[in-house]
C-alpha cells in the first residue's frame, strides 16, 4: 500500500478504526505431502482457517473497520525455515510479535520474516525492543518457568489501559525493565500481575470498570479497583475431547484427529513452531473489542455472554474453528493500529 498507517492506540477497547489481521499459507502448501493421513487434515486446517480469516476480514469491514494482510505464504519458500528443523510458524498471530502503543509499533525479533510490517507502517514508527534490550552484547538465554520459556515484550504479555500498562513477572526480565524506563518516562504507570502466561489469555478488558479474568487470585482490589469482574476460573481451559490425547505429546487438538498417531507424530516432528499450548490460554475472554458497545468473539460463552449483556456490550460471533490446533484466539490473531480516543486515565 502506498500510504502508510499512522499508529495510534491507548486502549483495547476504544472505537477500532485499522487493524492488522493474520495470514496463514496457501492453500496448496502440502502439496508434497503424500500419506492422506496427514495431509487431507492439514489440508482442511488451512482451508478453513482461509475461509474463517476471510470472514473475519469482511465482518471488520461492514462495521466500519479498514482492514490490512499480508499475502498466504507459498509453498516451498525459504522463509519457511526457521533452523532447518521445523516450519516457520505462519504470520497468523501478530499480538505475539507486536505491540502498538501510543504512536509507536514495537517488535520483539529479528526475523526478516515479519518485515511485511514495513508495507503498512513508516520506519519511524516502529522500535525493535529486542535490539535495543541485547544491542551491547548480552546474550538471550530464555530461562525455564512451569516447563514454559519466558516470553517477550508483546502485544500478547501488555494489556495497554490508557496511561496504564499491564504487564506478567514472566516476561523477560531485561526486556521488562527496558520497556519500565522507557515508558515510565513517557507517563505511563507499569503495573505486574502474577499471571504464568500471555496476559490475553487470562485477562480481557471490556470497557472502564469491567473486565473478564481467568485467575481469581490477582489482586484486583489493587490493580482494578472498584471494577465489575467476572471470573472464569470453573471453566475448563481445553475441550473435553482432548482428554483423550492430552496425555501424549500433544498440546494441541484437531477435532476427530485424537487416535491419528501418524499425523500427532508429524506434527510433533516438524511443526514444533505452529502449536502451542492449549491448556494455558481461555478462548471465552481471547476477544477483540470494536469499542466499548461491540466486541468479537469465537464462540459463544453463557457466562461471558451474560455479561456482556449487563454491561451492555454487544457480542459478534466469527468462528476461529482450529483455534486449538493454532493455539490463538481474535486477540492473538490481531493487532490494532488505530483507535480513536486519547490516553486516558481510568485511574485517577
Amino acid at each position: 500500500m502506498s500510504e502508510k498507517i499512522k499508529i495510534s492506540t491507548h486502549t483495547s477497547f476504544q472505537p477500532l478504526k485499522s487493524v492488522l489481521l493474520g495470514q496463514t499459507f496457501d492453500i496448496d502448501y502440502f502439496h508434497w505431502i503424500k500419506d492422506p493421513k496427514i495431509k487431507d487434515p492439514l489440508s482442511k486446517i488451512l482451508e478453513e482457517t482461509i475461509e474463517d480469516l476471510e470472514n473475519m476480514k469482511d465482518t471488520l469491514k461492514k462495521l466500519g473497520v479498514t482492514v490490512v494482510q499480508p499475502e498466504p505464504i507459498k509453498a516451498n519458500a525459504e522463509q519457511q525455515f526457521t533452523n532447518g528443523e521445523a516450519f516457520h510458524f505462519p504470520p497468523l498471530q501478530p499480538r505475539d510479535v507486536f505491540l502498538t502503543l501510543g504512536d509507536k509499533l514495537y517488535s520483539n525479533t529479528t526475523q526478516n520474516f515479519y518485515d511485511y510490517i514495513f508495507d503498512y507502517i513508516d520506519k519511524n514508527d516502529y522500535v525493535n525492543l529486542f535490539e535495543e534490550t541485547y544491542k551491547d552484547g548480552r546474550t538471550f538465554v530464555p530461562a525455564e518457568y512451569n516447563s514454559m520459556a519466558k516470553g517477550l515484550i508483546s502485544g500478547a504479555f501488555c494489556y495497554k489501559i490508557g496511561k496504564r500498562i499491564v504487564i506478567p513477572k514472566l516476561v523477560d526480565g531485561l526486556m521488562r525493565d527496558l520497556v519500565r524506563k522507557l515508558w515510565t518516562s513517557q507517563g505511563y504507570e507499569v503495573v505486574e500481575t502474577q499471571e504464568v502466561g500471555h496476559t490475553d489469555g487470562v485477562l480481557s478488558v471490556l470497557k472502564p470498570g469491567a473486565l473478564i479474568s481467568l485467575h481469581g487470585i490477582q489482586n484486583y482490589k489493587e490493580t482494578f479497583p472498584g471494577w465489575d469482574v467476572l471470573y472464569l476460573d470453573d471453566i475448563p481451559l481445553d475441550p473435553p475431547e482432548w482428554a483423550k490425547i492430552k496425555y501424549k505429546p500433544n498440546r494441541w487438538w484437531i477435532p476427530g484427529e485424537e487416535t491419528n498417531e501418524r499425523l500427532s507424530q508429524y506434527v510433533n516432528t516438524w511443526f514444533t513452531e505452529w502449536t502451542g499450548n492449549i491448556s494455558e490460554t481461555l478462548f471465552d475472554l481471547n476477544m477483540l473489542s470494536i469499542s466499548e458497545e461491540a466486541i468479537m468473539c469465537t464462540h459463544e460463552s453463557k457466562r461471558v455472554f451474560d455479561f456482556l449483556k449487563k454491561h451492555k456490550v454487544e457480542p459478534i460471533i466469527t468462528p476461529l474453528r482450529h483455534r486449538y490446533f493454532w493455539d490463538g484466539g481474535l486477540h492473538c490473531i490481531t493487532l490494532d493500529l488505530v483507535r480513536d480516543g486519547n490516553r486516558e486515565d481510568y485511574f485517577g
